[in-house]
This record gives structure tokens, sequence and C-alpha cells, in this order.
């Protein structure tokens, strides 16, 4: 075999090995970091009955999410901007699809506010943001309307 000939066969088998290995090649030469999202421990809130609720955040966020107790489907509400149908109204089922009631709005500032609550509120309320150490930081708050 002449020197051209081998040439020629290394780079006919370089054009089917390469594309094989090239993956673990590149994720080899570069190391992806996942950091763990965080999540905090559930602050307990009380709140009487027929009172407003109140929920103020350290950081601004623009969605917050409440979870039952008794099974009825997770509810959540966007703030309001250009690209949302829907805002100021707790929604669920599939893509928010099922549209609630009850009025409560969520600030710029990421503040949850609700008018006027009752037992029926009683749920997890949490809501999550990115941090700038680019962590996913996940707040919740146990609230129990009395």
């Amino acid at each position: 075999i002449q020197l051209s000939q081998m040439h020629a066969f290394f780079l006919f088998l370089t054009s089917l090995v390469v594309p094989l290995l090239l993956p673990s090649l590149l994720s080899s030469l570069f190391v992806q970091a996942h950091l763990s999202d965080i999540h905090d421990k559930p602050i307990t809130l009380k709140v009487k009955n027929g009172e407003p609720l109140s929920i103020n955040m350290h950081t601004p966020t623009n969605i917050w999410h409440r979870k039952f107790k008794d099974g009825r489907p997770k509810q959540f509400v966007d703030a309001c901007d250009h690209f949302i149908d829907v805002c100021e109204r707790w929604r669920s089922g599939l893509l928010g699809s099922y549209v609630h009631d009850q009025w409560v709005s969520v600030a710029k500032d990421g503040t949850l506010d609700m008018p006027v609550v009752s037992p029926a509120d009683s749920a997890q309320y949490y809501t999550h943001y990115m941090a700038r150490d680019g962590v996913h930081h996940y707040t919740y708050f146990d609230v129990i309307v009395e």
C-alpha cells in the first residue's frame, strides 16, 4: 500500500468515527455544572377570615402558585403584561385553561395581593425566581385562614 492510499484510508475512517465520538469528546472538554435548586423552608402565615392577604418577596417575581392539601388542583397567577391573556385571576388546568373568579394581583415588585381571603384559600403558596448566583430559588408560605 502506498502512502497516499494509507492517507486516504485514514481520512475515510476518520470521517466515519469522528461524528460518533464528537459528542463525548466535546462533553469531556467542557465541564457542565448543574446547580441545584434551593427550596426554602415554608413560612407560616395566619390570616383572619375576611381580611386581605399580602405576601411580599425580597426580590421581584412574576408568578405565584398555590397547592391545596384537600386535593384541589394547583392554581397559579401571573403578573400582567402584554403577553398574558388572563391575569389577576387564579388559573388551573392544562395551560391555565380554567379561570377562577377570585381577584388577585401580582405587583411589579412581586407582591401577591388578595383583597379578601376565606378558609378555602388556605394552601401552600410559593413562587420562584432566578437569583444572581444563577440558581432557582423557591420560597414557600403555608397560609392558614382562620
